[in-house]
């Protein structure tokens, strides 16, 4: 964002203000200013905004210099990551300047406007804006600014107007040579030039015109051999590896990636996010599963993407705007980047594709959300609003907690919607979570909240049922079937204003008794069935569920007609098994050794992982195994999904039907801790 306008508006100012309010005005632009160049965005941006309401736009001067000022308003706000404010700002100070005087001065709002709206992935906009800037800066605008109007509008025409790509960029990089020549300190902005150029021939159909672009690229930053790093390196020798692997030539292309440094951080491996949401296949989206694209990002200290942008799509000008999106809301664990320096997160590399249906898990608890809402709004809890994705929402929702707690005390039922939100919150870690688990029940069980409400809040605190090979787990896990709950279900029974919450109880020790082997677990079951449905109604998740455990057990035991039968009563289809806090237990298959190390991968020492997408057999096979997340891009898919593939479910019975549950995904992670490669799988 340029940063030297802001003497203009300034002049501006103190020519149309009384002497006094001028000082005054010129005082706060110039504490603003000091605070933009001194990187402190947010600060800069509210005195920005404070001279601009304090400016008398009356006078033609004052509205020119309050035009201005939104200007420098917008880049702070951009620069703080507000960009939708920013839009609104630049959008304004650009009507603010009609004059064809002013057209210098909105061609750098222009500029700045135009790499917003490349942020937000409007494209369109983003093209309109640009060559508007090019427009005003006309022949003999700053050749540093007619370049950047130029890069801008061959960035956001890659994948939809190759063409005026290319003709921008045939024009641009003459240009480049020019301003740069003899200065070997911006060496790698030319090359990143070169890079972008071929880019295009990378989208559409020419990977062997791409790779001879990117090694004239890669000779303008100083070559692929070289120990010099600098992002411009890592992005170009991604693009040559990307450019031979799509020309076949997977073990050069793997040669380069290493010399990127993907996947061979030297302070610790990049993780898996925290909440990584994939678009859904299907009408909705646009997308099919065999699209995919290369998409690559920066991560703030706090876990947010700072910036994304699209590599190469399988269908160009088609997918790469969605998977985008998806990106931009992305999270990650403060606590996961910290070994990683900040340097190695400014340029991550990822392929990605659509994930099935996009279901959303859901627990059990969450069904209780209605009455929970429902009591808050009659109890006069003011609900909490944050935006943004799980990282950038986390440090607002722990502020307002603090708040709450200030106005209104530790234990006061104002806290339950905070608590809410932290607990759903993907960058808090599991210990912290638990914590806050057990807060919100300590606060629900002392309220006057509904009777189901506080039998649920019981509940939540309990662990996940699920089957434990370590021996003392498992052992807990039957402590909890046979003397926890059994002790929760006779306080529910004696209390009697908990249908619900009694029967997700009793559901929960059939499950756990299940899971563990033991005996009479279908009777536990049919209890659950047994409550009339003016207490738990056909389409509850809790009374579905246990018709889909007494389904499956009939099944095993040949009494077919049963089974399909009580599915039938379900009214579930297989893309909804996992909304009703049904997911297949894993049986078998799941131990990872070193032996499933890819040996391409251990060969040039890549740490990396792969999120894995897969269905559910009725016989408890993973089938449709694909790879939709995954890095870095083209190393580890192939093996994660070989070893998915061996893994065993329980069966799952659905009638008339091959597939008992859609959409599942594990996430597998590949380390190098010394020389000792291993593989670790984690479910999501």
């Amino acid at each position: 964002m340029n940063r030297a306008r802001i003497a203009t508006a300034a002049v501006a100012i103190v020519a149309f203000a009384p002497a006094a309010a001028a000082a005054s005005l010129q005082d706060a632009v110039n504490a603003a200013q000091a605070a933009y160049d001194a990187g402190r965005f947010a600060e800069a941006a509210s005195g920005f905004s404070d001279v601009i309401a304090r400016i008398d736009t009356r006078s033609a001067g004052n509205r020119r210099a309050a035009a201005i000022l939104r200007g420098k308003l917008g880049a702070a706000q951009a620069r703080s990551g507000r960009l939708a404010d920013a839009a609104t700002e630049l959008q304004a100070a650009l009507k603010g300047l009609p004059a064809p005087e002013d057209a210098a001065e909105r061609a750098v709002i222009a500029l700045d406007l135009g790499q917003v709206q490349e942020s937000l992935i409007d494209f369109d906009a983003s093209r309109a804006t640009y060559e508007r800037a090019l427009a005003d800066l006309g022949a003999n605008g700053p050749p540093a600014d007619v370049l950047q109007a130029r890069l801008g509008i061959a960035r956001v025409t890659v994948f939809k107007a190759p063409d005026v790509a290319r003709r921008m960029l045939d024009i641009a990089i003459p240009d480049a040579e020019r301003l740069y020549a003899g200065q070997s300190q911006v060496r790698d902005s030319i090359g990143a030039v070169y890079s972008l150029r071929g880019r295009i021939e990378l989208n559409h159909g020419n990977p062997l015109g791409a790779r001879d672009w990117f090694d004239r690229a890669a000779r303008k930053a100083g070559g692929t051999q070289s120990t010099r790093v600098t992002l411009a390196d890592t992005r170009i020798r991604s693009d040559l590896s990307l450019a031979h692997f799509l020309a076949g030539n997977e073990d050069e292309a793997r040669r380069l990636l290493a010399f990127s440094g993907a996947g061979n951080f030297p302070d610790g491996a990049f993780a898996v996010g925290a909440d990584t949401p994939l678009p859904p296949c299907g009408p909705a989206s646009g997308l099919a599963p065999a699209d995919m694209a290369i998409i690559e990002f920066s991560i703030s200290d706090r876990g947010t993407v700072l910036a994304a942008t699209p590599i190469y799509s399988t269908r160009p000008g088609i997918v790469e705007d969605e998977f985008l999106r998806y990106v931009r809301s992305w999270s990650w664990s403060p606590e996961a980047l910290a070994r990683i320096n900040p340097f190695w997160r400014a340029a991550v590399r990822l392929e990605m594709r659509c994930s099935g249906t996009g279901a959303q898990i859901d627990s059990l608890w969450d069904s209780f959300g209605p009455l929970q809402r429902s009591w808050y709004l009659n109890s006069g809890v003011a609900p909490v609003l944050v935006g943004g994705s799980d990282a950038a929402a986390l440090p607002q929702l722990r502020a307002e907690l603090t708040r709450r707690e200030a106005a209104s005390g530790a234990g006061s039922i104002q806290l339950l919607p905070v608590l809410d939100a932290l607990i759903a919150n993907s960058v808090v870690s599991p210990v912290e979570r638990a914590g806050l688990t057990r807060r919100r029940s300590e606060i629900l069980l002392t309220s006057t909240a509904p009777g189901d409400l506080r039998g649920a809040a019981m509940l939540a605190t309990l662990p996940a049922h699920v089957p434990m090979d370590v021996a003392a787990a498992r052992e807990a896990q039957r402590r909890f079937a046979m003397e926890v709950l059994p002790r929760m279900i006779s306080t529910l029974e004696r209390r009697g204003d908990a249908p619900r919450a009694l029967a997700w109880a009793m559901l929960d020790r059939a499950r756990r008794l299940e899971l563990l082997g033991d005996p009479g677990d279908e009777p536990g079951y049919r209890a659950v069935l047994a409550f009339p449905e003016d207490k738990l109604p056909a389409a509850d998740p809790i009374r579905q569920t246990a018709q889909l455990r007494i389904a499956s057990i009939l099944a095993s035991r040949g009494d077919v007609a049963a089974a399909s039968s009580m599915v039938q009563a379900t009214g579930l289809s297989p893309d909804q098994c996992a909304l009703v806090d049904l997911q297949p237990a894993r049986i078998g298959g799941g131990k990872v050794s070193s032996r499933d190390f890819p040996a391409e991968a251990m060969r040039w020492r890549f740490d990396g992982w792969a999120k894995i997408g897969y269905d559910v057999a009725v016989d408890g096979r993973p089938i449709n195994v694909r790879t939709v997340l995954a890095y870095p891009p083209f190393v580890f898919g192939p093996g994660s999904e070989r070893v998915v593939s061996k893994f065993r479910f329980e069966p799952v019975y659905r009638p008339g039907a091959t597939v008992g549950c859609v959409d599942r995904q594990q996430s597998i992670r590949f380390l190098i801790p010394g020389r000792d490669p291993t593989a670790r799988t984690s479910s999501n």
